[in-house]
């Protein structure tokens, strides 16, 4: 997966102005990890936010150290209450990854938000984000 995570990272910072952060309720720096660090321009913890990625704060905070909008950002995530929900709660889009073999709770069912093309979308594999993400891309063949 990091391989791949890495090819749709290297892609995307191809295409000028795109600014790429993690948000995690987990208890690493992916800024600092070693495997990863170099391809994020910021980083937000949950601890650094003060809450999950279930809600605002953190979500505000990475829109804060991007220097963009909210309304401009695409957050892309596995989790439907927290990514998808948390991410749209902000006013960001979304891209849910719906990973293969993993399906989601019927408690993260019930929070699935009506289908709005607008605002997010499903992916099934980091292959099909990048395509969503970066569909000019994707045409030229990378």
């Amino acid at each position: 997966m990091l391989v791949a995570c890495r090819a749709c990272v290297t892609s995307a910072r191809r295409v000028q102005g795109v600014c790429v952060g993690a948000v995690t309720d987990g208890n690493t720096d992916v800024s600092r990890a070693a495997a990863v660090g170099e391809l994020f321009d910021f980083a937000v913890t949950a601890a650094d936010a003060g809450s999950s990625k279930s809600a605002v704060p953190p979500y505000l905070q990475a829109a804060h150290a991007s220097g963009h909008r909210p309304t401009s950002i695409v957050h892309v995530g596995d989790s439907i209450s927290k990514d998808l929900c948390g991410a749209l709660r902000c006013g960001y889009r979304a891209v849910w990854l719906e990973r293969e073999g993993r399906s989601p709770s019927a408690e993260e069912q019930l929070a699935l938000p009506p289908a709005d093309e607008g605002r997010w979308t499903r992916a099934r594999s980091l292959h099909d984000v990048l395509r969503v993400l970066l569909p000019e891309v994707e045409s030229a063949g990378h």
